[in-house]
């Protein structure tokens, strides 16, 4: 591939085609990912920009030509800025980040960067690459080579980045002097930021295979950093096993749940990298502690473990993840509606993440449960759908006569489940259905009363 075809490439995204445009200024080079994934006739969203100084004009302007918003970001060794156009959502939101080196060398700019792949420049001016450090070379013997060594030590995270380059470019090695500075670095991801951590441990395990995901990240030594219980060797081997069940029965509910979609007018399944990070975080939850695992249906099989206490996911993905993995696989009509009921539309991961983690099935077993399921979600679709409550809680406890409280949640449960499998079906049966909850409840009470009247009560005089 020419420079100028490399260019070219660069020039497809937005903001940098307007920065081809303009006239005077500092010299700006792309820089990173665009440059890397132009060589490899690849698309990004990433635009990285180097000038040697003006950042601050550069990014104002490039906001004014586009619409955008400059937003300053600091730095240590140079200040940056963000331009952003649009926002998140259907359209997405387009953003470049502008590196003003403040005088200093390109060439000191492309040696802070973690691999020689993202260590390769595009002058927007003249075309011409600037390849300091081989990148050019390590893209076409598809290698992952640290720019400097101790770039690992010097961030840590730079250990996941390099796991997830590892999975999303295809066909790349890890270079071993590369391996054995991440390995020897790893153990710095503990004194990495919490979020930082999380966003890069995501986005590894949003990938299509997560059995190589765990490898890859075992293999540099992070999971069992991040997740001190996968670092127990038999544990590893269990996790490794659970994850190649996972994506066996990932693979198999796309086949199989599809081709029923075509003739039941359901929704394809297309599992979404969203869908497989929170399948995978599943299994991180799981991980056995010691203790017995056995658990009732719709109840948390742990408290999060390590995933929790290190902030490896936000509190909305916990609960989301730990959902899924609280559940049996559902052997008949009624458990297959509570099923579908507690999950809705996510049904078709929980079967993967139960089948992988909780049931131990291969993907050939658990076809024809799915089948089933999908078979009773096309009967019931507002169990998929979600039925808004029929009562809620105030209301509970007025008919029922007590305060809020664990005896009104209870009810509203039992309410729920009574839904779900279409035993109440209007607003006069929920309020029924608590009502004769509380009737026996008190019955039970004054039973319980009596029996202790009857207990404590004295013998009569002159009983024997």
């Amino acid at each position: 591939m020419t420079e100028a075809s490399v260019l070219e490439r660069i020039l497809r995204h937005p903001l940098a085609a307007l920065l081809a445009n303009r006239s005077g200024g500092p010299t700006v080079h792309a820089v990173g990912g665009i440059v890397r994934d132009a060589v490899l006739s690849a698309v990004t969203a990433d635009l990285d920009l180097s000038v040697a100084k003006q950042g601050a004009s550069l990014a104002k302007q490039l906001a004014d030509d586009s619409g955008g918003t400059s937003i300053p970001l600091g730095g240590d060794r140079f200040s940056s800025y963000r331009v952003v156009v649009g926002t998140a959502g259907a359209g997405g939101a387009v953003q470049a980040d502008i590196w003003d080196r403040e005088g200093g060398t390109l060439k000191a700019d492309l040696e802070r960067r973690d691999l020689t792949i993202n260590s390769i420049a595009c002058s927007f001016d003249s075309a011409r690459l600037l390849d300091p450090f081989g990148g050019l070379s390590d893209l076409g013997t598809r290698t992952l080579r640290a720019t400097k060594l101790d770039c690992f030590e010097r961030d840590p995270l730079r250990v996941l980045r390099l796991a997830r380059f590892r999975l999303n470019l295809d066909g790349f090695t890890v270079e071993a002097a590369t391996t054995t500075a991440a390995r020897n670095a790893v153990r710095g991801l503990d004194r990495v930021a919490s979020e930082r951590s999380r966003d890069e441990l995501q986005r590894i395990l949003s990938v299509t295979s997560t059995r190589l995901a765990f490898e890859t990240l075992h293999e540099l030594g992070a999971l069992a950093v991040l997740v001190p219980e996968a670092g127990d060797p038999v544990v590893s081997v269990a996790l490794l096993d659970q994850a190649s069940r996972l994506d066996g029965c990932l693979s198999m509910l796309q086949a199989e749940l599809s081709e029923a979609a075509e003739t039941a007018e359901t929704n394809e399944i297309a599992w979404q990298a969203a869908d497989r990070m929170l399948a995978a975080l599943s299994l991180l939850i799981g991980l056995p502690s010691g203790g017995d695992r056995s658990h009732a249906p719709g109840t948390p099989v742990s408290d999060g473990g390590n995933v929790k206490r290190r902030g490896l996911a936000t509190r909305k993905t916990l609960q989301r993840a730990m959902r899924l993995l609280a559940d049996r696989l559902p052997h008949d009509q009624e458990s297959r509606r509570l099923f579908l009921s507690r999950h809705g539309s996510s049904w078709p991961l929980a079967v993967a993440v139960t089948a992988a983690a909780r049931s131990r099935l291969d993907p050939s077993d658990t076809a024809p449960i799915a089948k089933a399921l999908e078979q009773t979600a096309i009967a019931n679709p507002s169990l998929v759908q979600g039925t808004a409550p029929l009562l809620d809680g105030h209301v509970a406890a007025r008919l029922m006569g007590v305060e809020p409280g664990p005896v009104v949640g209870e009810a509203l449960r039992a309410l729920q489940r009574a839904q779900a499998l279409g035993q109440v079906r209007s607003r006069d049966q929920a309020e029924d259905f608590v009502q004769k909850r509380r009737s026996a409840a008190v019955s039970a009470a004054n039973i319980e009363d009596n029996a202790e009247l009857d207990a404590t009560s004295e013998p009569p005089s002159g009983a024997d």
